[in-house]
């Protein structure tokens, strides 16, 4: 009988609830280590005030330093500007590389880069491989004063599916990001031009 009334106690006992060690009693830790540490000789309240102002501001530190180094792997970093041309996989294009100067509504008009535009109001097509990466794709748009027939569009696909379509005559300057290019096509009716296209290819920092 003792034994199992014993036994019955022992049941009925709780177990010890988990500790959980607060926010100052970890600073009053690592206070006295640094201490030990760095060997500061003041006594009393001095040291403690110099140990817990040193301990706050190295907890500061390493959050401020972690959460930056969190942040940064998690953002992508924009990379350098490349001409379009250096990405091409199939042109039917007429790639000017005599860069001459044109009008588009008395605007002076100076390609740098590049410039592409069809013939005899042909379609053309351009197409870039880029293998699944993000990208911001920046490019000029117009139609030159010197046509007879001011009809003309741009249009950008990615993957089949078309993103951006320009059909204005005056001149007008794009930037815009695409995630996950597989397959770039631009193309290009009647006396529509396009100059100094460049993209910008985003990653993070450990690609």
């Amino acid at each position: 009988m003792k034994t199992q009334k014993r036994c019955q106690r022992i049941r009925k006992k709780n177990l010890p609830t988990p500790k959980i060690i607060e926010p100052n009693k970890l600073i009053r830790c690592i206070s006295r280590f640094l201490s030990c540490k760095i060997g500061i000789h003041f006594r009393g309240i001095w040291k403690e005030l110099v140990v817990t102002a040193i301990s706050i501001v190295v907890l500061a530190t390493a959050i401020i330093g972690f959460s930056e180094l969190l942040n940064k792997s998690f953002t992508k970093i924009v990379g350098p500007v490349i001409a379009l041309n250096e990405r091409e996989s199939n042109s039917n294009l007429s790639v000017h590389n005599n860069l001459q100067s044109f009008e588009i509504g008395d605007e002076i008009i100076e390609p740098e880069i590049n410039m592409y535009g069809s013939e005899d109001n042909n379609v053309e097509i351009l197409t870039c491989d880029f293998e699944g990466k993000d990208i911001v794709l920046s490019l000029n748009y117009g139609i030159p004063d010197n046509v007879s027939d001011y009809e003309g569009k741009v249009v950008i696909s990615v993957d089949s599916e078309e993103v951006e379509t320009y059909s204005d005559k005056v001149h007008a300057s794009s930037e815009f990001n695409i995630d996950k290019v597989n397959e770039l096509t631009i193309t290009i009716e009647g006396n529509a031009k396009l100059w100094d296209v460049t993209f910008k290819e985003m990653k993070y920092w450990w690609n």
